[in-house]
């Protein structure tokens, strides 16, 4: 430890103080891919380019528990299409305990996300809005969330800060399937109805030094959100096992058996059969929908992707089942060079 103790030297009797080592400047690392699922949207699958930023917040909390602002929501970027990672005016490693501390909170896409004011800790929120009123745009692009603790007594504290993120939001994505023999369906639109559409994504560090990362302030729409409509006759869907696959969208995560009033979130489809003189309806209520293995599902969590699968029988109605699995966190890499 001795050895990174003293960041800043003094040259001889003079008192001049020496420029800190480059080598303790504090460097980060952070995955090539932003998510690994080639079925979502763009704004779901776009790597790591030469013009992708994420901010960082960080603190340095000294044994006596005083907290200094190192990074406020600094622009760190890649320069050069890989995993090497610079920002502008390097910080330092500076270690005057064992029992000092550096907490870290880092936000993806650049430019969302504010500090926020906690006695204590070190916090950054990012509004997401997915139903703002026109002439304004849903937010629906892939926001995620790191935080990392670096103790004083771990055999090298000047080494690179590896940043795993995760998503902060839940893709939630729509999958019909036509199991009639005989007609074709036409899908003509569906959407989600009564669900929380804006909030605040919250990333803070435990106690224990675990990521923390919910939502707070968040607000219930009383109408419906994601509307996806076909022009025409609509999006056709054969008959024998003929599918339509949804893209996925970025949800707040949120309990789905809480609603407006009786109100609970729902899922709308409105299609066709092949020859019939009017178009039908269906009105899902999302807790009532089960998994494979006939457990419901009651909430969309952080860093979690569903698919609703929509099984059509003209002749004989829909059955609904959800898949949910974990949505690949962002895995640290250590970049080739110091920043």
């Amino acid at each position: 430890m001795a050895a990174v103790l003293p960041a800043l030297l003094l040259a001889g009797c003079g008192g001049t103080l020496e420029p800190t080592p480059e080598q303790n400047a504090i460097r980060f690392g952070a995955g090539s891919t932003l998510l690994l699922d080639e079925t979502s949207t763009k704004a779901l699958t776009e790597a790591w380019s030469t013009d992708d930023q994420f901010d960082v917040f960080g603190e340095r909390v000294t044994a006596a528990d005083v907290h200094s602002t190192i990074f406020n929501g600094d622009d760190v970027y890649t320069h050069d299409g890989g995993d090497n990672w610079d920002y502008t005016g390097h910080r330092f490693w500076f270690w005057q305990s064992t029992s000092d501390q550096y907490n870290f909170v880092a936000v993806h896409p650049c430019g969302k996300a504010t500090k926020m004011s906690i006695p204590g800790t070190i916090a950054a929120s990012a509004r997401y809005d997915i139903n703002p009123v026109p002439p304004a745009e849903p937010d629906d692009y892939d926001l995620l969330a790191a935080t990392y603790r670096r103790n004083g007594n771990v055999a090298n504290p000047i080494g690179i800060v590896p940043l795993s993120f995760s998503h902060m939001g839940a893709a939630v994505g729509i999958t019909i399937v036509n199991n009639s023999e005989n007609k074709a369906a036409y899908i003509k639109s569906w959407e989600f109805r009564y669900l929380m559409v804006c909030g605040d994504a919250k990333a803070t560090i435990k106690s224990d030094g675990t990521p923390d990362l919910r939502w707070i302030n968040t607000e219930r729409n009383t109408d419906y959100v994601r509307r996806v409509s076909f022009t025409g006759d609509g999006q056709s869907v054969a008959k024998g096992g003929g599918r339509y696959n949804g893209a996925y969208a970025v949800m707040i995560p949120q309990r789905l058996d809480q609603g407006v009033n009786t109100n609970m979130p729902t899922l709308h489809l409105v299609y066709r059969k092949q020859d019939a003189q009017s178009d039908s309806e269906a009105y899902i209520t999302l807790k009532d929908v089960k998994r494979s293995d006939d457990t419901p599902i009651t909430s969309w969590d952080v860093n979690y992707k569903y698919t609703y699968v929509i099984s059509m029988r003209l002749d004989g109605g829909l059955l609904v089942t959800v898949n949910a699995t974990p949505w690949d966190p962002v895995e640290a890499e250590t970049p080739g060079i110091l920043i």
